[in-house]
């Protein structure tokens, strides 16, 4: 008897009277290949742990189906299968997220964190610890997505070439770096390059020094905001600012320009023609 022909003569998932098989626009938006096939269009999403569906829920071959077409359908899958190697690496090959549904035993694979990772470098959160030490792994992630390093080990977090990993495709995530690391000249300078609003989580030492924020201010020119107060009045790094391709003549440029301006004419000693500025400018 072909299977989906067995579930439906058992009356699993066949009932001509539930709303969402009679009206399917009143279903979840997101249907699975799986469920038309053994569930004539009936979605994954209400194969729910615990109910009349259980039956399906805690079958292997249906699992394997419905996880390979949406890898997060592994929630609604009984513990049995949630512990099930086969089930968990279609599902987070599929999804990399699924991994957080996974049994903990699984989240201790290394073929299945490695899958999960490798599709959504997110999925290093919901590893086992051991691998978000794992250099190799925490690399991979940090390329795919740098924001990962906020889940790597507090060691990597410190560790200087991992950070800079991060900080050269991400700037912000100097954010999650060692405090040691954000006093690190090189590591700052690399961050600010990428995205000047990582002055913000720099050192108090580097938030003061010039050329640091020179840098920063050129990308973008808001990033004058969270430099050292005594700086704010550099001819060199007001200039930087309003040269910035942030301050242009839209939106938050247009503000942005005129606020640094009336800085210029009204507060610092420092003409404003010095700078290179029409103070008629609007």
């Amino acid at each position: 008897m072909p299977f989906e022909d067995e579930y439906l003569g058992k009356g699993w998932v066949s009932n001509p009277e539930d709303p969402f098989i009679a009206n399917p626009r009143r279903a979840h938006p997101v249907m699975v290949e799986a469920s038309t096939e053994y569930a004539h269009g009936y979605p994954i999403h209400f194969f729910r742990k615990n109910t009349v569906h259980e039956p399906l829920t805690n079958d292997k071959l249906f699992a394997l189906k419905a996880v390979k077409q949406r890898g997060r359908t592994l929630e609604e899958m009984s513990e049995n299968l949630q512990n099930d190697e086969d089930v968990v690496f279609e599902a987070v090959k599929q999804d990399g997220l699924a991994l957080r549904f996974a049994a903990a035993p699984m989240r201790r694979e290394k073929h299945i964190v490695y899958a999960a990772c490798a599709q959504n470098a997110s999925a290093l959160e919901f590893t086992a610890l051991y691998f978000r030490k794992d250099t190799e792994l925490v690399n991979s992630c940090l390329k795919q997505k740098p924001s990962t390093l906020q889940f790597c080990n507090k060691d990597l977090q410190a560790d200087k070439a991992t950070v800079m990993i991060a900080v050269a495709r991400g700037g912000m995530t100097l954010r999650f770096a060692s405090e040691t690391l954000r006093d690190d000249d090189q590591v700052v300078r690399t961050a600010v390059g990428q995205n000047g609003r990582a002055l913000q989580y720099a050192s108090p030492r580097l938030r003061g020094n010039k050329k640091m924020v020179i840098r920063a201010v050129k990308a973008p020119g808001d990033a004058l905001l969270y430099c050292n107060t005594a700086l704010l009045g550099d001819a060199e790094v007001l200039q930087a600012a309003l040269a910035s391709s942030f301050i242009d003549e839209s939106g938050d440029g247009v503000y942005l320009r005129a606020l640094l301006m009336r800085y210029v004419n009204e507060i610092v000693d420092c003409p404003a023609a010095y700078l290179g500025i029409d103070p008629t400018d609007p």
